[in-house]
């Protein structure tokens, strides 16, 4: 056991020396240091873990109520109502209130949701899965820039930035942040399919888009940039031969896909006996009077008001459009695409909580464009651009 002991403890340091010689893990351990520090001091001391958790994050939450503490669904006439969104946020949580459960049983504390550790362990996963978005991420960006420190700003920006700090500190729970992290995940390993070719990409990739779906089921539009990450169509192509060639890989992948939907159908199942409800109800999209001027500019909700930074990363498309048109053509489209999607909801400010925050998930490509805007520039520039960013922040 001394032997055993020693033997791990040694590999440990070992590790964390090696990551310590990586600017981009030494980054993301200082992100999280600083999203810990920040998290305590607005969401855990003096009773603010009360008020943690609220309006949608509070409503993933209601499944675990649900099944495993209260033992059974919502009452009709107290709740009539299924939960309006889809289970895929529940399941990255389940492991945070497991481990809350368990810890909330061992101190004595009520095992009732609402205890002191429910609401922090899902700050703590919130912050757990943004550094896993952000570690993904580094690696997406990794195949354009060699150097690191582009990366490392890039990491930093979208850390204190944009709206991802708020979601992650202020109001833990939401489904933004898990989304952007599956986001990461995905580009990830879109890219290293088109780069690399292997079997566990094709499943990764084919779990993640399912995930992403019971999420939020418009992030999907992540999938058209995904042609664009090779090097042209035809490459592209060949890639989608060899996928569909190892029947095998797709068949474990398939199934694996399947369990969210799977969760889902039950749960539908057992609250209303019925396989398919709209738990949306009235809500919906209305695709003849997007308001994309109002989402991009408006000062109630505007991405380019709340969050500048993104709207000097589109000086990048300048750049792309020099060195990779293809990629350049990509990212117009899903551009295009998804502003108009997220323009066409009934709601186009998606309801009174601070900024645009739809557009989280889809920071890593206007990052990307960021990072190429960072590669271009001259000396000079590159530091008049990074206090920019400094004081955008």
């Amino acid at each position: 056991i001394y032997l055993f002991c020693i033997t791990n403890i040694s590999n440990f340091i070992t590790n964390i020396l090696a990551l310590m010689k990586s600017p981009v893990s030494v980054t993301l351990i200082i992100l999280s240091i600083v999203l810990l520090t920040s998290a305590y001091h607005f969401r855990w001391k003096n009773e603010q873990w009360k008020y943690a958790v609220h309006t949608d994050a509070y409503s993933y939450n209601r499944y675990f109520f649900m099944i495993f503490i209260f033992q059974e669904f919502d009452d009709d006439k107290d709740n009539p109502d299924v939960i309006k969104y889809f289970i895929g946020i529940a399941l990255f949580y389940a492991s945070f209130f497991f481990l809350v459960c368990a810890g909330s049983f061992i101190f004595g504390l009520p095992v009732d949701g609402y205890s002191f550790l429910f609401p922090v362990f899902t700050s703590i996963g919130i912050i757990f899965y943004l550094i896993v978005g952000l570690y993904f991420l580094s690696r997406f960006l990794s195949y354009y820039f060699a150097r690191a420190w582009i990366i490392c700003t890039l990491l930093c920006t979208i850390a204190f930035g944009t709206m991802a700090f708020f979601y992650t500190v202020n109001a833990p729970g939401w489904a933004h942040i898990v989304a952007f992290s599956v986001v990461c995940f995905l580009l990830y390993h879109l890219k290293k399919i088109a780069v690399d070719f292997n079997k566990g990409s094709i499943v990764a990739i084919l779990v993640s888009s399912s995930l992403l779906f019971f999420i939020r089921p418009s992030d999907i539009i992540i999938l058209v940039i995904a042609p664009f990450l090779a090097t042209d169509f035809k490459a592209f192509f060949a890639i989608l031969k060899r996928v569909f060639s190892e029947k095998k890989t797709l068949l474990l992948g398939g199934i694996l896909a399947l369990i969210p939907l799977i969760c889902q159908l039950s749960i539908y199942k057992g609250y209303r006996d019925e396989f398919f409800v709209w738990s949306y109800t009235k809500e919906k999209f209305d695709f003849l009077h997007p308001e994309v001027i109002k989402v991009l500019f408006g000062y109630e909700k505007g991405l380019f008001i709340y969050t500048p930074i993104c709207f000097i990363a589109l000086l990048g498309l300048i750049r792309l459009f020099k060195i990779n048109r293809f990629l350049f053509t990509g990212i117009i489209l899903y551009s295009l695409l998804n502003i108009y999607i997220i323009s066409s909801w009934w709601c186009w400010n998606y309801g009174c909580i601070y900024g645009p925050r739809v557009f989280i998930e889809h920071y890593p490509l206007f990052f990307l464009l960021l990072g190429f805007l960072l590669d271009s520039l001259n000396r000079l520039l590159k530091t008049a651009l990074i206090a920019c960013i400094v004081l955008l922040s």
